[in-house]
């Protein structure tokens, strides 16, 4: 009879998985030429607590479109890239993402191009799942949220001051 005791007898591993995208569609318009958009995970668990052992990224990308090049990005790496120029098709891998994984904020981007001089809209579909495996105490996964855009600051902060100026010229005059 054998038995387990002390520190072997209480390391079990644990998996996770976080969908960051699921059949995404981003798509390009008649007159642009690139799309992308960024999803943020943020994964927290305490390092004196938890081992991370290892993290993975499946990911596929489906596109109808020729004519069109796609990307998805963690932290400014590039996972996985299909590249359609010629023919339509589908794109999928499973990538060791353990190295890239941050604890806090990790931000998820794809990205989908095409020529300038191709005049049509393109599109491409996109799937993404984090799987975190560790042992401890479990990490806290929060879904995929979209970082507001700079554009609405400076939308927010143009009709301020409008609104301001408005209410200035009614007092001066």
């Amino acid at each position: 009879m054998c038995r387990v005791e002390g520190e072997l007898a209480q390391r079990l591993e644990y998996t996770k998985e976080q969908t960051v995208f699921y059949n995404y569609r981003l798509g390009v318009d008649w007159l642009a030429s690139n799309n992308g958009k960024d999803f943020d995970v943020r994964v927290i668990w305490d390092e004196t607590k938890t081992t991370l052992i290892s993290a993975s990224f499946f990911g596929r990308i489906s596109s109808g479109s020729t004519n069109t090049v796609t990307n998805i990005l963690m932290n400014d790496q590039v996972l996985i890239f299909g590249n359609f120029q010629y023919q339509a098709g589908q794109v999928e891998n499973t990538i060791d993402v353990t190295a890239l994984l941050r604890n806090g904020l990790n931000r998820f981007k794809i990205q989908i191009w095409k020529p300038v001089y191709f005049p049509t809209a393109i599109e491409a579909i996109f799937t993404g799942v984090l799987t975190i495996t560790f042992e401890g105490e479990e990490p806290t996964i929060t879904p995929p949220t979209t970082p507001i855009p700079d554009w609405v600051w400076w939308l927010i902060g143009g009709g301020a001051i409008v609104i301001v100026g408005v209410i200035l010229f009614k007092k001066l005059k």
